[in-house]
């Protein structure tokens, strides 16, 4: 799994790069950009699961970029973290999506916790869902092959 970080502040950069617990989580690759066009350079050029993005950056916001994202239909999550506490950032980023809206200065143990959960959803997305998504294609796919004769009406089967 790859990791962007992306953030106008070389030292919001780093210090999430000193800070976070890498060995507890599972990244590949971890890039970093600090801008929107930097971004799409990195994400068109590597394959990008997760975002972890300032909203607010000069030349286009975390916001833009996600919008981007999405109409590019790319499968990449993202974490917004940013200096403002604003109702309306944090409803524009629910509505685009966005896994969680974390506030700076960060807590980089609860930073940690969030990308855990990141990962473990896009794992779990990648394998079909949820435990009951995937008994029920478990089920569907049974019955379905009953139906076509491929799992024969014997006791012992």
């Amino acid at each position: 799994m790859n990791l962007l970080i992306v953030d106008d502040e070389i030292r919001a950069i780093q210090a999430v790069q000193k800070n976070v617990p890498w060995q507890q989580l599972d990244f590949d690759q971890i890039f970093t950009a600090t801008s929107k066009s930097k971004a799409i350079e990195i994400i068109e050029a590597n394959p990008v699961d997760l975002l972890l993005c300032d909203i607010e950056m000069p030349f286009g916001s975390g916001l833009e970029l996600l919008e981007w994202i999405q109409a590019k239909c790319l499968a990449i999550r993202c974490i917004f973290m940013t200096c403002h506490a604003d109702f309306h950032y944090a409803q524009q980023a629910l509505r685009l999506g966005s896994l969680d809206y974390i506030l700076k200065p960060l807590d980089f143990e609860k930073l940690a916790q969030v990308l855990l959960l990141a990962t473990n959803e896009i794992a779990r997305q990648r394998q079909g869902g949820s435990p009951a998504e995937q008994y029920a294609a478990a089920a569907k796919q049974f019955w379905k092959d009953y139906v076509v004769g491929d799992i024969a009406a014997q006791p012992e089967s």
